[in-house]
């Protein structure tokens, strides 16, 4: 029995020519996307994809669909930022690296940056991903557990293979309808 190859659409795939573009050495153009107009609604990487695009001879609008703001409740973050830096603490979980950049930001503005750092420092931090690995050590910090997967249910997996007492957690959350699975887990280990 043969089976039929399902067409892609042509907005879900690119055609061979664009894919051969997109994978062209940096420094070679590919003139398939020569006079094309290419919308990027990316946010964070933007930069990054529009110059890939451009680098192959598209011409690119740049329209971010969304948009990260910081929270709207600056007490509530300077206040966990101070429990952190006034409390010890046995473990900080991140989620995400804009995460890790927004607090350093609100430490920044309320003169607290320093202590943050050196509270951070002091402390072992368990990130779910690459991405807050990155921002931690953009202010010269390590992550000294990094999640199997990066998920919550990642974290869990890493968080249980750590053998030290886990009394006092400060997790980095990225919403307020977050899955709160996470939380929960540490709940029941006896944490604070």
């Amino acid at each position: 029995m043969r089976r039929r190859r399902r067409k892609s659409s042509p907005t879900t795939r690119p055609d061979r020519g664009a894919r051969r573009a997109m994978s062209a050495p940096s420094g070679e153009t590919d003139s398939v996307l020569e006079g094309k107009v290419v919308a990027v609604p990316e946010t964070r990487q933007v930069d990054v994809l529009a110059n890939l695009l451009e680098r192959r001879g598209a011409r690119v609008l740049r329209c971010p669909l969304v948009g990260i703001e910081d929270s709207e409740d600056e007490p509530a973050v300077v206040a966990w930022i101070d429990r952190l830096i006034l409390r010890p603490t046995n473990l900080v979980v991140f989620y995400t690296g804009e995460g890790v950049e927004r607090l350093a930001g609100f430490a920044q503005r309320s003169g607290r940056a320093a202590e943050l750092v050196a509270a951070l420092a002091r402390t072992p931090k368990l990130a779910r991903g690459p991405k807050p690995k990155r921002a931690l050590k953009k202010l010269g910090l390590e992550a000294e557990y990094a999640a199997t997967e990066p998920t919550t249910a990642g974290l869990i997996e890493t968080a249980r293979s750590i053998e030290a007492p886990l009394e006092r957690v400060a997790i980095q959350l990225y919403s307020r309808d977050q899955d709160r699975q996470l939380v929960e887990h540490f709940l029941a280990r006896g944490a604070d």
